[in-house]
């Protein structure tokens, strides 16, 4: 199964983004772009679109592909119906993954002066140290951008992560820039990391395979995959 990945920086993608927007972008798209009255909300918009082509471009082998987003606002590649894509941002990094099943992805950069032990304590966690944080945050995220469906955004604040050789979620680190990246992909997908032109490969600490669990047997049932 090919599952890429790539995150970018806003700068690169505004360095390689087509000057008219009207001209690549989709109905559905331009509809969602026009719904945004700050001019840094469609930038970043655009940004994210741009970025969703190259990498399904690259990772299907295919030209340049037209998306539309639905009324829920996923994306989908009408040329391409079996393809699954994701997108996230975060300040000024973006992170988007395609593949031919079932994915969400998330990235998170902190921001100075957040609250973690006040977010955490809202969570229910116990640790709000920045990794453990970010790793329960990126991972709930991703796994409710698979869907979305019934009881998802509810059973997100019941999840809780144990580690699992074999699990759906995984996370990673980006030291340099101090990113936090998670996937949720089926176990048997092999991810890769495509760099975006023009921009050098980040380096990438892996922080494990995680499954979700809860104190609810019939949620655990809905978790996996």
């Amino acid at each position: 199964m090919s599952l890429q990945i790539c995150v970018a920086p806003l700068a690169a993608l505004l360095t390689d983004l087509p000057p008219i927007p009207e001209a690549w972008l989709t109905r559905s798209e331009m509809t969602r772009h026009q719904s945004f009255s700050l001019p840094t909300r469609r930038q970043r918009y655009l940004a994210g679109r741009w970025l969703l082509r190259r990498l399904l471009a690259a990772a299907s082998g295919q030209a340049l592909p037209q998306l539309e987003q639905d009324a829920e606002g996923r994306s989908l590649c009408p040329a391409l119906p079996s393809w699954r894509l994701s997108l996230s941002h975060s300040g000024d990094w973006f992170g988007a993954a395609v593949a031919e099943e079932v994915l969400g992805i998330d990235i998170e950069q902190p921001r100075p002066g957040r609250d973690l032990a006040a977010l955490a304590a809202g969570l229910g966690l116990p640790d709000a140290a920045a990794p453990a944080f970010y790793r329960h945050w990126t991972l709930g995220e991703a796994w409710l951008k698979q869907g979305p469906g019934p009881g998802l955004l509810a059973a997100q604040r019941q999840l809780r992560w144990v580690p699992d050789a074999q699990g759906a979620g995984r996370c990673w680190h980006q030291p340099a820039h101090d990113l936090h990246l998670a996937l949720w992909a089926p176990p048997q997908a092999a991810p890769r990391f495509w760099p975006y032109p023009g921009t050098a490969p980040l380096a990438w600490a892996d922080q494990g395979r995680w499954r979700p669990a809860s104190d609810d047997p019939a949620l655990n049932r809905s978790f996996s995959p």
